[in-house]
């Protein structure tokens, strides 16, 4: 296993304690925002068997960086401390931000897309040079034959 896909398995491991520990705030099929400074908030309420600090911090960008939850960044939407309580708002710079992230991920996604279809694609002419059918090899072998015993 590589060094990316063991952190990406660590992070999801630990985005599946928080949700365990914390149902309330972590929903998977439904994200909402989160209070600024939760990483701090978890780290504390953890303790000494807390992951390290850059796995927590991997397990909440796998949290906060799919569609559903950018798509929740919207001014003036509730945000929730672990316990599932509102605390704050999402400030405009904020849902603004989070916009232009989700815009990029799918700007980054079709250009993806496209990029496979090209490759998967035939291209629209074939360079290969069109395959006769079997009365043109015939009059083709005929034609040889005849220069053969035209030449002895």
């Amino acid at each position: 296993m590589s060094n990316h896909a063991a952190k990406r398995q660590a992070a999801r491991a630990a985005l599946a304690i928080l949700c365990e520990r914390w149902p309330l705030c972590f929903k998977l099929d439904d994200r909402k925002p989160l209070k600024v400074g939760t990483f701090a908030d978890i780290v504390a309420a953890l303790g000494d068997s807390a992951p390290p600090r850059h796995v927590i911090g991997a397990a909440l960008r796998a949290y906060t960086q799919p569609p559903a939850y950018l798509g929740s960044m919207v001014i003036g939407a509730a945000r929730i401390d672990l316990d599932g309580t509102p605390a704050g708002i999402v400030t405009e710079a904020e849902a603004v931000d989070a916009k232009a992230r989700l815009e990029a991920q799918t700007m980054k996604a079709k250009q993806a897309k496209t990029v496979r279809k090209e490759v998967v694609a035939p291209p629209a002419t074939s360079t290969q040079p069109k395959r006769d059918g079997f009365e043109a090899l015939r009059a083709a072998a005929r034609a040889r034959r005849a220069r053969q015993q035209a030449g002895q």
